[in-house]
């Protein structure tokens, strides 16, 4: 005979500090099914799990053929048990802990108590979400999730192009509009409307407009320009109320106004993720860039901004200039600042060899190939590959060239299988592109592809101030590689040196200055007297180019000296500050000189 029904009680608990509780009176079933007294909605349960049913001194649990079985402290049921005070009743993914009478239960340590009856509605009914909203939440996780404002907008520009199936997606911000901070995909190109953007600027909407854009499609020999109407979606993205930038997405299909409601709600919970308060990295110049002169600072400040896109950049200049250095400055300030630098000078590279040397090969791909290669694209994933002088490519290399610039995959010679590359391209070159176009050397679309953010290097010769910073910079890296200690300079070097044209640039100052190394032999410092013929080769409107070395030097000093008298107006003392030279040391070289000190006019 069954025992009277005793004020015993189960506690299921979900956590440490969360539980549900059920009152026992007489026999109980536990299960998945509306029919049992202590209902558990898990797919782990079976529709009648296990029973509780009193006995004299308390409960027996008895499990009812349950597919998952029914556990008591670990052990898992093989007929009935009895249950004792704290005893754990695993059922599912719950575990009910069983409490002899009902005030030990009041003290469980819970946030809520909830009484569980018998199911008696009409069924529960599970409701799962829209394909499209659990993209949403997965893009506003992986936007969220991000480590930084720059791997956010590169998440946000992602998800957002598959959520809404656009051809390009754009993420910009406001203070610079016309360099997305980042794009999907990376090399996406879009005709913006700035008007769009301004309506944006002032409504929580999405807002939808229509405008040409201009795609190029490249063949083995032939490039052809599409053009046609598409349509445009943008949003603001928002701080705390204020505007932080945009989003943009392109597609050739007009987006429709659920579309754009759900674009919108994007913008919104995912402006605050791009625009957190994070204090900008100083910038990191390699100690070779030198940037005194406004022209160099100039082209260092572009570099900067370029840096923070991962957009394709770009670098023209006359040999010497230090091309290679700025594209390290780029790769050394940018997102992937922790990847790879990988350089290649396009000019060096056999043409039998070219595309091995690009895109790897496989062992056994050629005679040779005893080993697997791979090039330099596979070489750069994640960091960033520059390409100087990309001008000589040959023209079947900047088809392959163009390809993987377009879909990031490459082949290696001999393979079969395709592989996914993700770097950022600097490219850089001394030559006129345009005029390479002309002549039918340099396919067009190409350079479209890479003229996305172009920098220019301004000549040594347009950079008088950075004279002298670059030969203290110089000597120095050539007296440690030399193993000797770094001379002292005279004031009349830096001054001739300003004056000279410098074909050959930064490379060609670096080699006059090695040779006067070498030259001047024990002497303390380095002199005028020590600079090689040819550095005076080119200077501007100082010396002739005609006499013997010494008939040069003593032209050029004289010129020197006038110079600085005129520049004092005849103060001796001041000329002689000027040239870095004692008061009796300049009288001894105006006697020597024959210089009239009177007939020297101010300039």
């Amino acid at each position: 005979m069954a025992a009277a029904p005793s004020r015993a009680s189960l506690l299921a608990m979900f956590g440490p500090k969360r539980g549900l509780s059920k009152i026992l009176q007489g026999s109980v079933t536990i299960g998945r099914g509306a029919q049992a007294e202590l209902q558990l909605v898990d797919d782990k349960v079976s529709r009648a799990h296990c029973r509780l049913e009193p006995v004299a001194g308390g409960y027996h649990v008895v499990d009812l053929g349950s597919r998952n079985g029914t556990w008591v402290n670990g052990q898992r049921l093989s007929g009935p048990v009895l249950l004792k005070a704290e005893d754990q009743l695993g059922v599912g993914e719950s575990v009910l802990i069983f409490a002899p009478s009902f005030e030990v239960l009041r003290g469980a340590e819970t946030d809520a108590t909830l009484l569980l009856s018998s199911s008696h509605s009409r069924g529960i009914e599970e409701l799962p979400p829209a394909a499209a909203d659990t993209v949403l939440l997965h893009a506003l996780e992986k936007v969220h999730g991000a480590a930084t404002p720059h791997a956010a907008a590169r998440a946000l520009a992602a998800c957002t192009r598959s959520l809404f199936n656009a051809a390009q997606v754009v993420v910009l911000e406001q203070h610079a509009f016309a360099k997305p901070c980042a794009a999907a995909p990376e090399t996406a190109v879009i005709a913006l409307p700035k008007a769009l953007l301004e309506h944006a600027a002032h409504t929580r909407n999405a807002c939808m407009t229509a405008e040409v854009q201009r795609e190029a499609v490249a063949a083995e020999h032939v490039t052809q320009v599409r053009s046609g109407e598409a349509a445009l979606l943008c949003c603001a993205l928002r701080k705390h109320g204020e505007l932080w930038g945009w989003l943009v997405a392109m597609r050739r299909q007009p987006f429709s106004g659920d579309e754009a409601a759900r674009f919108a709600a994007v913008g919104l919970l995912c402006g605050s993720a791009l625009a957190q308060t994070v204090k900008p990295p100083r910038p990191v110049v390699p100690k070779r860039l030198v940037a005194e002169s406004m022209a160099m600072k100039q082209a260092v400040a572009q570099a900067l901004a370029a840096a923070r896109t991962s957009s394709t950049v770009l670098i023209t200049g006359e040999t010497g200039t230090g091309k290679e250095e700025l594209a390290r400055l780029i790769h050394a300030n940018s997102p992937r600042a922790a990847g790879p630098f990988v350089a290649l000078n396009c000019g060096a590279v056999s043409a039998t060899l070219a595309e091995s040397e690009f895109f790897g090969h496989e062992r056994g791909a050629f005679t040779g190939a005893v080993t697997l290669r791979r090039g330099v694209f596979e070489q750069a994933h994640g960091g960033t590959l520059f390409l100087d002088e990309i001008a000589e490519l040959e023209p079947s290399l900047q088809v392959k060239l163009l390809r993987a610039l377009q879909e990031r995959i490459i082949t290696r010679v001999g393979g079969a299988r395709p592989l996914s590359v993700d770097f950022r391209l600097v490219a850089a070159t001394h030559r006129a592109l345009s005029d390479e176009m002309g002549r039918g050397a340099f396919r067009e679309d190409l350079y479209w592809r890479l003229n996305v953010v172009p920098l220019s290097l301004p000549p040594l010769r347009e950079r008088q101030a950075d004279i002298r910073p670059l030969v203290e910079t110089l000597l120095l890296e050539l007296c440690q590689r030399m193993e000797i200690s770094v001379p002292p300079v005279d004031a009349a070097v830096f001054t001739t040196l300003e004056g000279v044209a410098w074909p050959g640039n930064v490379r060609q100052l670096r080699n006059v200055l090695e040779r006067a190394l070498v030259l001047k032999g024990s002497a303390a410092a380095v002199s005028v007297a020590d600079l090689p013929p040819d550095a005076f080769e080119g200077s501007v409107g100082l010396v002739s180019s005609k006499g013997t070395l010494g008939e040069r030097i003593a032209a050029l000093e004289r010129e020197h000296i006038g110079r600085a008298l005129r520049q004092a107006r005849g103060i001796k003392v001041a000329a002689a500050t000027a040239l870095g030279i004692s008061r009796p040391t300049l009288d001894r070289k105006i006697a020597e000189h024959r210089i009239d000190v009177f007939a020297t006019p101010a300039d």
